[in-house]
């Protein structure tokens, strides 16, 4: 019976044939078995798999940087809720959060705006919800793919606590004009110069009618207190300059309202600039009925 020998270079009918071959190229030939059919078969579908897994790879990248590179111009055409075309024109950072900030501190900030339409679109005017918000607006138009950067200032003034300012920009397309409107946030957590113990005073119609009121350094800015008014004349106050305390009262026959809320107007001085600064404090009068809690909270949310 004839065996034949499977290697590298080919099968060989003997050993004899093949240490020949061996003599002749010098090659050191590795023996390896005869691979039957259906192994055969399996590393080929095998490698035919692998080769249309890459082949499925490549078309599903390009169909992704098709869509992505086609998205603006089909989205500008694409009726959003409510009947309205969705924004062509979109902020990088439509909120910008400033994180921990100051009392009376001036915060620069600007948004860049992108034209993701294919047509141009004109900045009618910027509004701003607060006064305490300059905008350096000029009446531009933003080109196709173009950015356009709006800067802002927010001066914190003696707003407290977490805090939001909003901007509204007003564009139109030249060739439909029609109205759109793109809203930007500003917020920052502001510290106040002054933290007040108590934080607020409420009087009760049945309880003492005087409360002293110290204030503390809440940051280094905070001098020393210049005056206490109070803005309705139910109250009475006194300033204690050297303890940066003063003393607050109430008269029950000035109050014609059993439910008073008001505030103190604080003046103070800061070691940073020259002129004086002041805050609102808030005070009450409730009666018997209400709580402590329930009228601070109130008077927070409206301050």
């Amino acid at each position: 019976m004839r065996t034949s020998i499977l290697t590298e270079e080919g099968p060989w009918s003997s050993s004899a044939e093949l240490l020949s071959c061996c003599a002749c190229c010098g090659h050191d030939h590795q023996h390896a078995p005869r691979l039957s059919a259906p192994t055969r078969l399996l590393q080929l579908n095998q490698k035919t798999l692998e080769r249309l897994s890459q082949l499925f790879i490549t078309i599903a990248a390009v169909s992704f940087l098709a869509a992505w590179v086609l998205a603006p111009s089909s989205m500008e055409e694409m009726p959003a809720r409510g009947g309205e075309l969705n924004q062509p024109l979109i902020a990088e950072r439509p909120r910008i959060d400033l994180g921990m900030r100051n009392q009376h501190e001036r915060l620069p900030v600007k948004f860049c705006l992108r034209n993701s339409s294919i047509s141009p679109l004109q900045i009618m005017n910027v509004d701003a919800e607060c006064s305490c918000t300059a905008i350096d607006f000029e009446k531009s138009e933003v080109p196709p793919r173009g950015v356009y950067t709006l800067k802002v200032e927010w001066q914190t003034g003696i707003a407290t606590g977490i805090t939001a300012r909003r901007v509204m920009v007003n564009y139109c397309n030249p060739n439909s004009e029609e109205m759109h409107q793109a809203i930007l946030t500003i917020t920052a957590n502001i510290i106040p110069d002054i933290e007040f113990s108590p934080p607020a005073v409420v009087f009760n119609l049945r309880g003492p009618n005087t409360q002293v009121v110290s204030a503390g350094r809440s940051v280094q800015s905070f001098e020393s207190l210049q005056g206490v008014y109070a803005q309705h004349r139910a109250f009475r106050t006194s300033l204690y300059p050297k303890e940066n305390a003063f003393k607050l009262s109430f008269d029950r026959d000035r109050s014609d309202d059993a439910q008073l809320k008001s505030f103190l107007k604080i003046v103070y001085r800061s070691k940073e600039e020259p002129f004086e600064r002041s805050v609102l404090f808030p005070v009450s009068i409730v009666s018997a009925n209400s709580t402590r809690q329930q009228i601070v909270k109130e008077n927070s949310s409206e301050k």
